[in-house]
């Protein structure tokens, strides 16, 4: 805590007792009032970003009803994937493999002692 200058603190205590004994008009409340309005435009955009986390959070404590939406994102992956077989297909110059080769995980070298 720092000290005030005598006269200092006298210009203080002269501003607050000149400050906190005003009246309030209903003049200078509604001053007050639109001075700290706040602006539609920034009401609206608290409300959608609200919205949207309310969703989310319901979706994410919900699973069985965002299922839907995974259901429909997989459906038009899966569309998607078709036509580009399609394009795929009409642009190879060699025929399609009938299976894609099966995945097989690599075999672990065989150990070689400390060669030391």
């Amino acid at each position: 805590m720092h000290r005030l200058p005598l006269e200092e603190r006298r210009q203080n205590v002269a501003a607050a007792d000149a400050f906190f004994p005003r009246p309030v008009t209903p003049e200078l409340l509604a001053k007050v009032k639109a001075d700290l309005r706040t602006p539609p435009e920034l009401i609206e955009a608290l409300k959608r970003d609200l919205a949207r986390f309310r969703a989310e959070q319901y979706a994410l404590r919900n699973p069985e009803v965002s299922s839907t939406v995974v259901t429909r994102r997989t459906a038009e992956e899966e569309r998607m994937d078709a036509i580009g077989r399609v394009i795929n297909d009409r642009l190879r110059l060699t025929p399609r493999r009938p299976d894609p080769p099966t995945y097989s995980p690599p075999l672990p070298e065989p150990s070689r002692g400390l060669e030391l």
